[in-house]
């Protein structure tokens, strides 16, 4: 004798369990980087010399910075900053979530006196 309830939990069963093998191994993932500011690798900061180094060159390989202060006894420093922010998300199938930030700030400094570096530095 045929058994409606019997055929229609079965039914329902086989749906669910293929919808779930459909949606199996289902993840989603999004980053996104933004950059601000020049970049100034370890190598360039490295080929500076103090006592050595100047203006001019400072400024055709580093290029502008991003801000100049003159101090009273007519030392300038430069600064070259640089930010990079990476984030992401993630979920796999709707239940578990997750987020996240990376920040990195890197900053550059090179003080002058008169047209050669006195000093250079990075925090």
């Amino acid at each position: 004798m045929f058994n409606r309830r019997l055929f229609v939990v079965m039914l329902l069963t086989a749906l669910l369990a293929s919808m779930l093998l459909m949606t199996s191994g289902c993840i989603r993932s999004r980053s996104n980087v933004q950059t601000q500011g020049r970049y100034i690798g370890d190598q360039t900061v490295a080929r500076i010399e103090p006592g050595k180094t100047t203006r001019e060159w400072v400024l055709a390989v580093m290029e502008e910075p991003t801000s100049k202060s003159r101090l009273e006894s007519g030392v300038e420093i430069w600064k070259w900053s640089y930010q990079r922010v990476k984030t992401s998300s993630g979920s796999v199938l709707f239940l578990v979530a997750g987020s996240g930030r990376d920040e990195t700030i890197r900053n550059v400094y090179v003080e002058f006196e008169g047209d050669i570096v006195r000093q250079v530095w990075r925090d």
